[in-house]
């Protein structure tokens, strides 16, 4: 049997979410359920409603609109249409580095960003290949497991820096003691 993309986060999110609120309910009781359960909805909703913010405000870009002179408007139309979902908004990133990526929570919310160096540098079959790469990847739901992942990622390395910060704090309060008592 063979999961797709969408079914594997959903799987993901469920049963780390069982596992989390069984093992409060077992070490703590009801009050342990009630704050697992408080924990995982404000969690869940967090990765759900949020998760791809921190990556979208990270970039300056503009949305392509207009007058498009690499028909990149007219191919991701045409091909949105055959595959039967709605056409992913397409942002240019104003920078000459070439790269690209999509992000998007549902093959109905997806956008796929493009940067001016990207553009620059390739043919106009080349740009339409990323595309359609791009766009099987939302249609697939890949962006949403990419999104995710990504928030679960960004979850623990922000409190690995917070724990860090910590421990940080806890030393140099430490060394000023030591050095306190030591008359210095």
């Amino acid at each position: 049997m063979r999961f797709d993309n969408q079914l594997r986060s959903w799987l993901f999110l469920g049963v780390t979410s069982v596992i989390i609120l069984s093992l409060c309910q077992v070490y703590w009781g009801r009050n342990g359920l009630l704050w697992a359960f408080a924990l995982l909805f404000t969690s869940n909703s967090l990765f759900f409603f949020l998760g791809e913010s921190h990556i979208k405000n990270f970039f300056d870009y503009e949305l392509l609109e207009g007058r498009d002179p690499w028909g990149i408007t007219e191919f991701t139309q045409n091909l949105s249409n055959k595959l039967h979902m709605n056409k992913p908004l397409i942002y240019i990133i104003p920078v000459k580095q070439c790269q690209s990526f999509a992000l998007g929570q549902s093959f109905n919310k997806g956008r796929i960003y493009l940067t001016k160096g990207l553009i620059d540098s390739l043919n106009i079959a080349e740009i339409e290949s990323i595309l359609a790469y791009h766009i099987v990847s939302i249609k697939h739901h890949h962006t949403q497991a990419f999104s995710l992942m990504s928030s679960v990622a960004g979850s623990f390395l922000y409190i690995t820096y917070r724990v860090d910060y910590l421990f940080s704090w806890l030393l140099m309060n430490t060394q000023k003691k030591v050095r306190f008592n030591k008359g210095g």
